[in-house]
């Protein structure tokens, strides 16, 4: 059995001090390399952008922080971590277990793709939230200080387009959602890539 190694990140302050401490963290991890074989040489930055300045700006200053803290250009930084425009992966998914005290999850990615890093963040007018990184800024599922918990499932690739992973779009609900329903309308609003269920 693969051994994983994981690092507690902790943060606190502005979503660009928040992007600084986790783009020094990433700088020494092996995980640069394996993102930069599976996202595009470039994205459509503009639409990027957009679409982040309207449902989650903070995320574009949290960005701006990783670029600085790894010494790479900003769109460098949101091609590698926004989790948008990605191309199409292999299916992979992972089982979880629900109930009202725990919610568990079998990590069924490839290692190849694991940040392996877990942040409890707390950014200004934001909510606090923990959970497990992936693909820099998103999270495979987590919580926040309102007790909203939510979690992505796999279901297909079918009908694949350009948009939003739901490890970013979770993170995005995570932010700014202290409600399943308020989380629920958030996510009818996203514009997602890729047919994932989420657990909330």
């Amino acid at each position: 059995m693969t051994v994983f190694n994981v690092k507690i990140l902790q943060t606190r302050g502005s979503s660009f001090d928040i992007g600084l401490k986790t783009g020094k963290l990433f700088k020494d991890m092996p995980i640069i390399k394996p993102l930069e074989t599976i996202t595009k040489p470039e994205i459509d930055f503009i639409n990027m952008k957009s679409i982040f300045a309207e449902l989650s700006p903070h995320l574009l200053e949290e960005l701006d922080g990783i670029s600085e803290g790894i010494g790479i250009p900003f769109n460098k930084a949101a091609t590698l971590f926004s989790g948008y425009d990605l191309p199409r992966v292999a299916a992979m998914g992972c089982s979880a277990l629900i109930t009202n005290k725990y919610y568990v999850r079998n990590y069924d990615f490839s290692p190849f793709i694991y940040d392996g890093v877990f942040s409890l963040n707390q950014t200004y007018n934001l909510n606090a939230s923990a959970g497990y990184n992936l693909q820099g800024i998103g999270r495979h599922d987590g919580v926040n200080e309102h007790g909203l918990a939510i979690g992505l499932h796999f279901v297909s690739n079918s009908d694949y387009t350009k948009g939003l992973s739901a490890w970013t779009s979770i993170r995005m609900i995570l932010d700014s959602c202290s409600t399943v329903n308020e989380a629920f309308l958030m996510l009818k609003e996203l514009p997602h890539a890729a047919c994932y269920n989420f657990s909330m």
